[in-house]
């Protein structure tokens, strides 16, 4: 089948695609979502549905970060088959300067243009009923935050925090200003009920610095920060007499071996 509802979407805004599949029922089908050709990673604010054949993806908000090429593919025993669609996410300001083209560019941005008229429609349509049918919308706030962490290299750490906001935020983590996701060595876990935390593995001292956490949703955005501090691994003083009593024993055995060789074999010795 196809998959529907290219074009341009208002910032933090909902954005919906669907699809049909065949056959409907087989078991040994799998379907995933991809944004860029790589799988979406879960998040509170993304709702999948794959039910009798019907495929759908809901944004609950849409970030400019989620623009690109959405993609549904399926997989059975049989083969592979997917289909494709644009995504892009620009903030009202930036909708409003694109239709204020030159006259010989607007032939080619009539679609974006009747879509930017549907999304301002459809906006209006949903402040009504949630000023109607809904409670107000919450900005971010953390209930706990993330706290500074002192530690050996080699140590496990781990940042916890709880965070509130309707609709749910979408959390970020940053050390300094570069974005931290899922790795071999650390986890980043938000869950339904506000807690998330980050937990990083085998930690060396270049991992030492700022570490913060990021929560934004339509109504606003919040943020707290912890040191994180790497100190070298000491060595316990028990290790330490093991390994002079190891040295040692090793310069009593190497005396013992050339002892008991005989001097001329040291001496006359050489290289042909």
């Amino acid at each position: 089948g196809s998959c529907h509802a290219s074009g341009l979407w208002r910032r933090f805004g909902p954005a919906h695609f669907e699809c049909r599949l065949t056959p409907i029922g087989d078991p040994t089908m799998i379907v995933e979502w991809l944004h860029d050709s790589k799988p979406l990673e879960a998040a509170n604010r993304l709702r999948m549905i794959n039910e009798f054949g019907y495929c759908s993806l809901d944004y609950e908000a849409a970030y400019s970060r989620d623009s690109g090429v959405i993609t549904c593919r399926a997989t059975n025993k049989f083969g592979v088959d997917q289909t494709s669609s644009t995504l892009i996410v620009k903030d009202e300001k930036s909708l409003v300067e694109e239709t204020q083209l030159p006259e010989g560019r607007r032939g080619q941005r009539i679609d974006e243009i009747e879509r930017i008229v549907q999304v301002s429609q459809l906006s209006a349509a949903e402040k009504w009923v949630e000023q109607m049918f809904k409670l107000p919308g919450q900005p971010p706030c953390f209930t706990t935050q993330i706290q500074p962490v002192r530690c050996a290299e080699g140590s496990e750490v781990k940042f916890q925090y709880r965070v509130t906001g309707t609709p749910f935020p979408d959390v970020q983590w940053f050390k300094s200003k570069s974005q931290i996701k899922s790795s071999q060595t650390c986890s980043v876990v938000s869950n339904p009920d506000g807690t998330g935390f980050l937990i990083m593995n085998n930690i060396q001292q270049s991992d030492s610095g700022l570490y913060t956490c990021k929560a934004v949703n339509p109504f606003g955005e919040a943020s707290c920060s912890a040191e994180l501090i790497v100190s070298h691994k000491k060595v316990s003083v028990f290790h330490k007499q093991q390994l002079v009593q190891e040295q040692k024993s090793y310069k009593v055995s190497m005396k013992e071996e050339f002892a008991g060789r005989p001097s001329g074999n040291l001496h006359h010795w050489h290289r042909r």
